[in-house]
């Protein structure tokens, strides 16, 4: 139960750096309290780590973790079919990347060392779970919600309709 709600965790504190990424190219001229030197390369690390500490959860953890969240969704799911939600929109095209982000985490724990097939030798995961933690954090920082109305993006949209 400890290393479920740990997974759990681990992987809303994922969401952080992809957050604060995110806010930095919407509003890179905002005025902060503070400034975080080299925030991309600290965000990267930090997913990684998170995705780390997820993978060595096991898979015993993870496949659990992953049956809860299919469950939550399919709850979501009917309450947005029937009405339940009143939201405008909901977002799809910038949460593209969690079904990415989650299967592959799942498929790497299945196929890595811990509890696993052990088909991901240990000390080569290391890489792999690298590899896959800066594609996935591009794919989740291209497919972020843009808001139209920050100066930064109406100058990005003028230029990009002058061409």
């Amino acid at each position: 139960m400890v290393s479920f709600l740990v997974s759990g965790m681990v992987i809303s504190y994922a969401m952080g750096p992809i957050a604060l990424l995110c806010m930095r190219l919407e509003r890179p001229q905002a005025q902060r309290l503070f400034r975080l030197p080299a925030a991309s390369y600290v965000c990267a690390l930090a997913f990684y780590f998170c995705n780390l500490l997820s993978y060595w959860t096991g898979w015993e953890t993870l496949s659990k973790l992953a049956i809860a969240m299919v469950i939550g969704l399919g709850f979501f799911s009917v309450a947005a079919w029937r009405g339940k939600i009143k939201v405008k929109s909901y977002g799809l095209r910038s949460a593209c990347w969690l079904g990415p982000y989650l299967s592959g985490l799942v498929g790497m724990s299945y196929l890595g060392s811990f509890g696993g097939r052990h088909l991901i030798p240990f000390g080569w995961d290391f890489l792999v779970i690298g590899v896959f933690s800066l594609f996935i954090l591009y794919l989740a920082i291209i497919n972020r919600v843009i808001r139209v109305d920050a100066p930064f993006v109406t100058q990005q949209l003028a230029e990009i309709s002058m061409l």
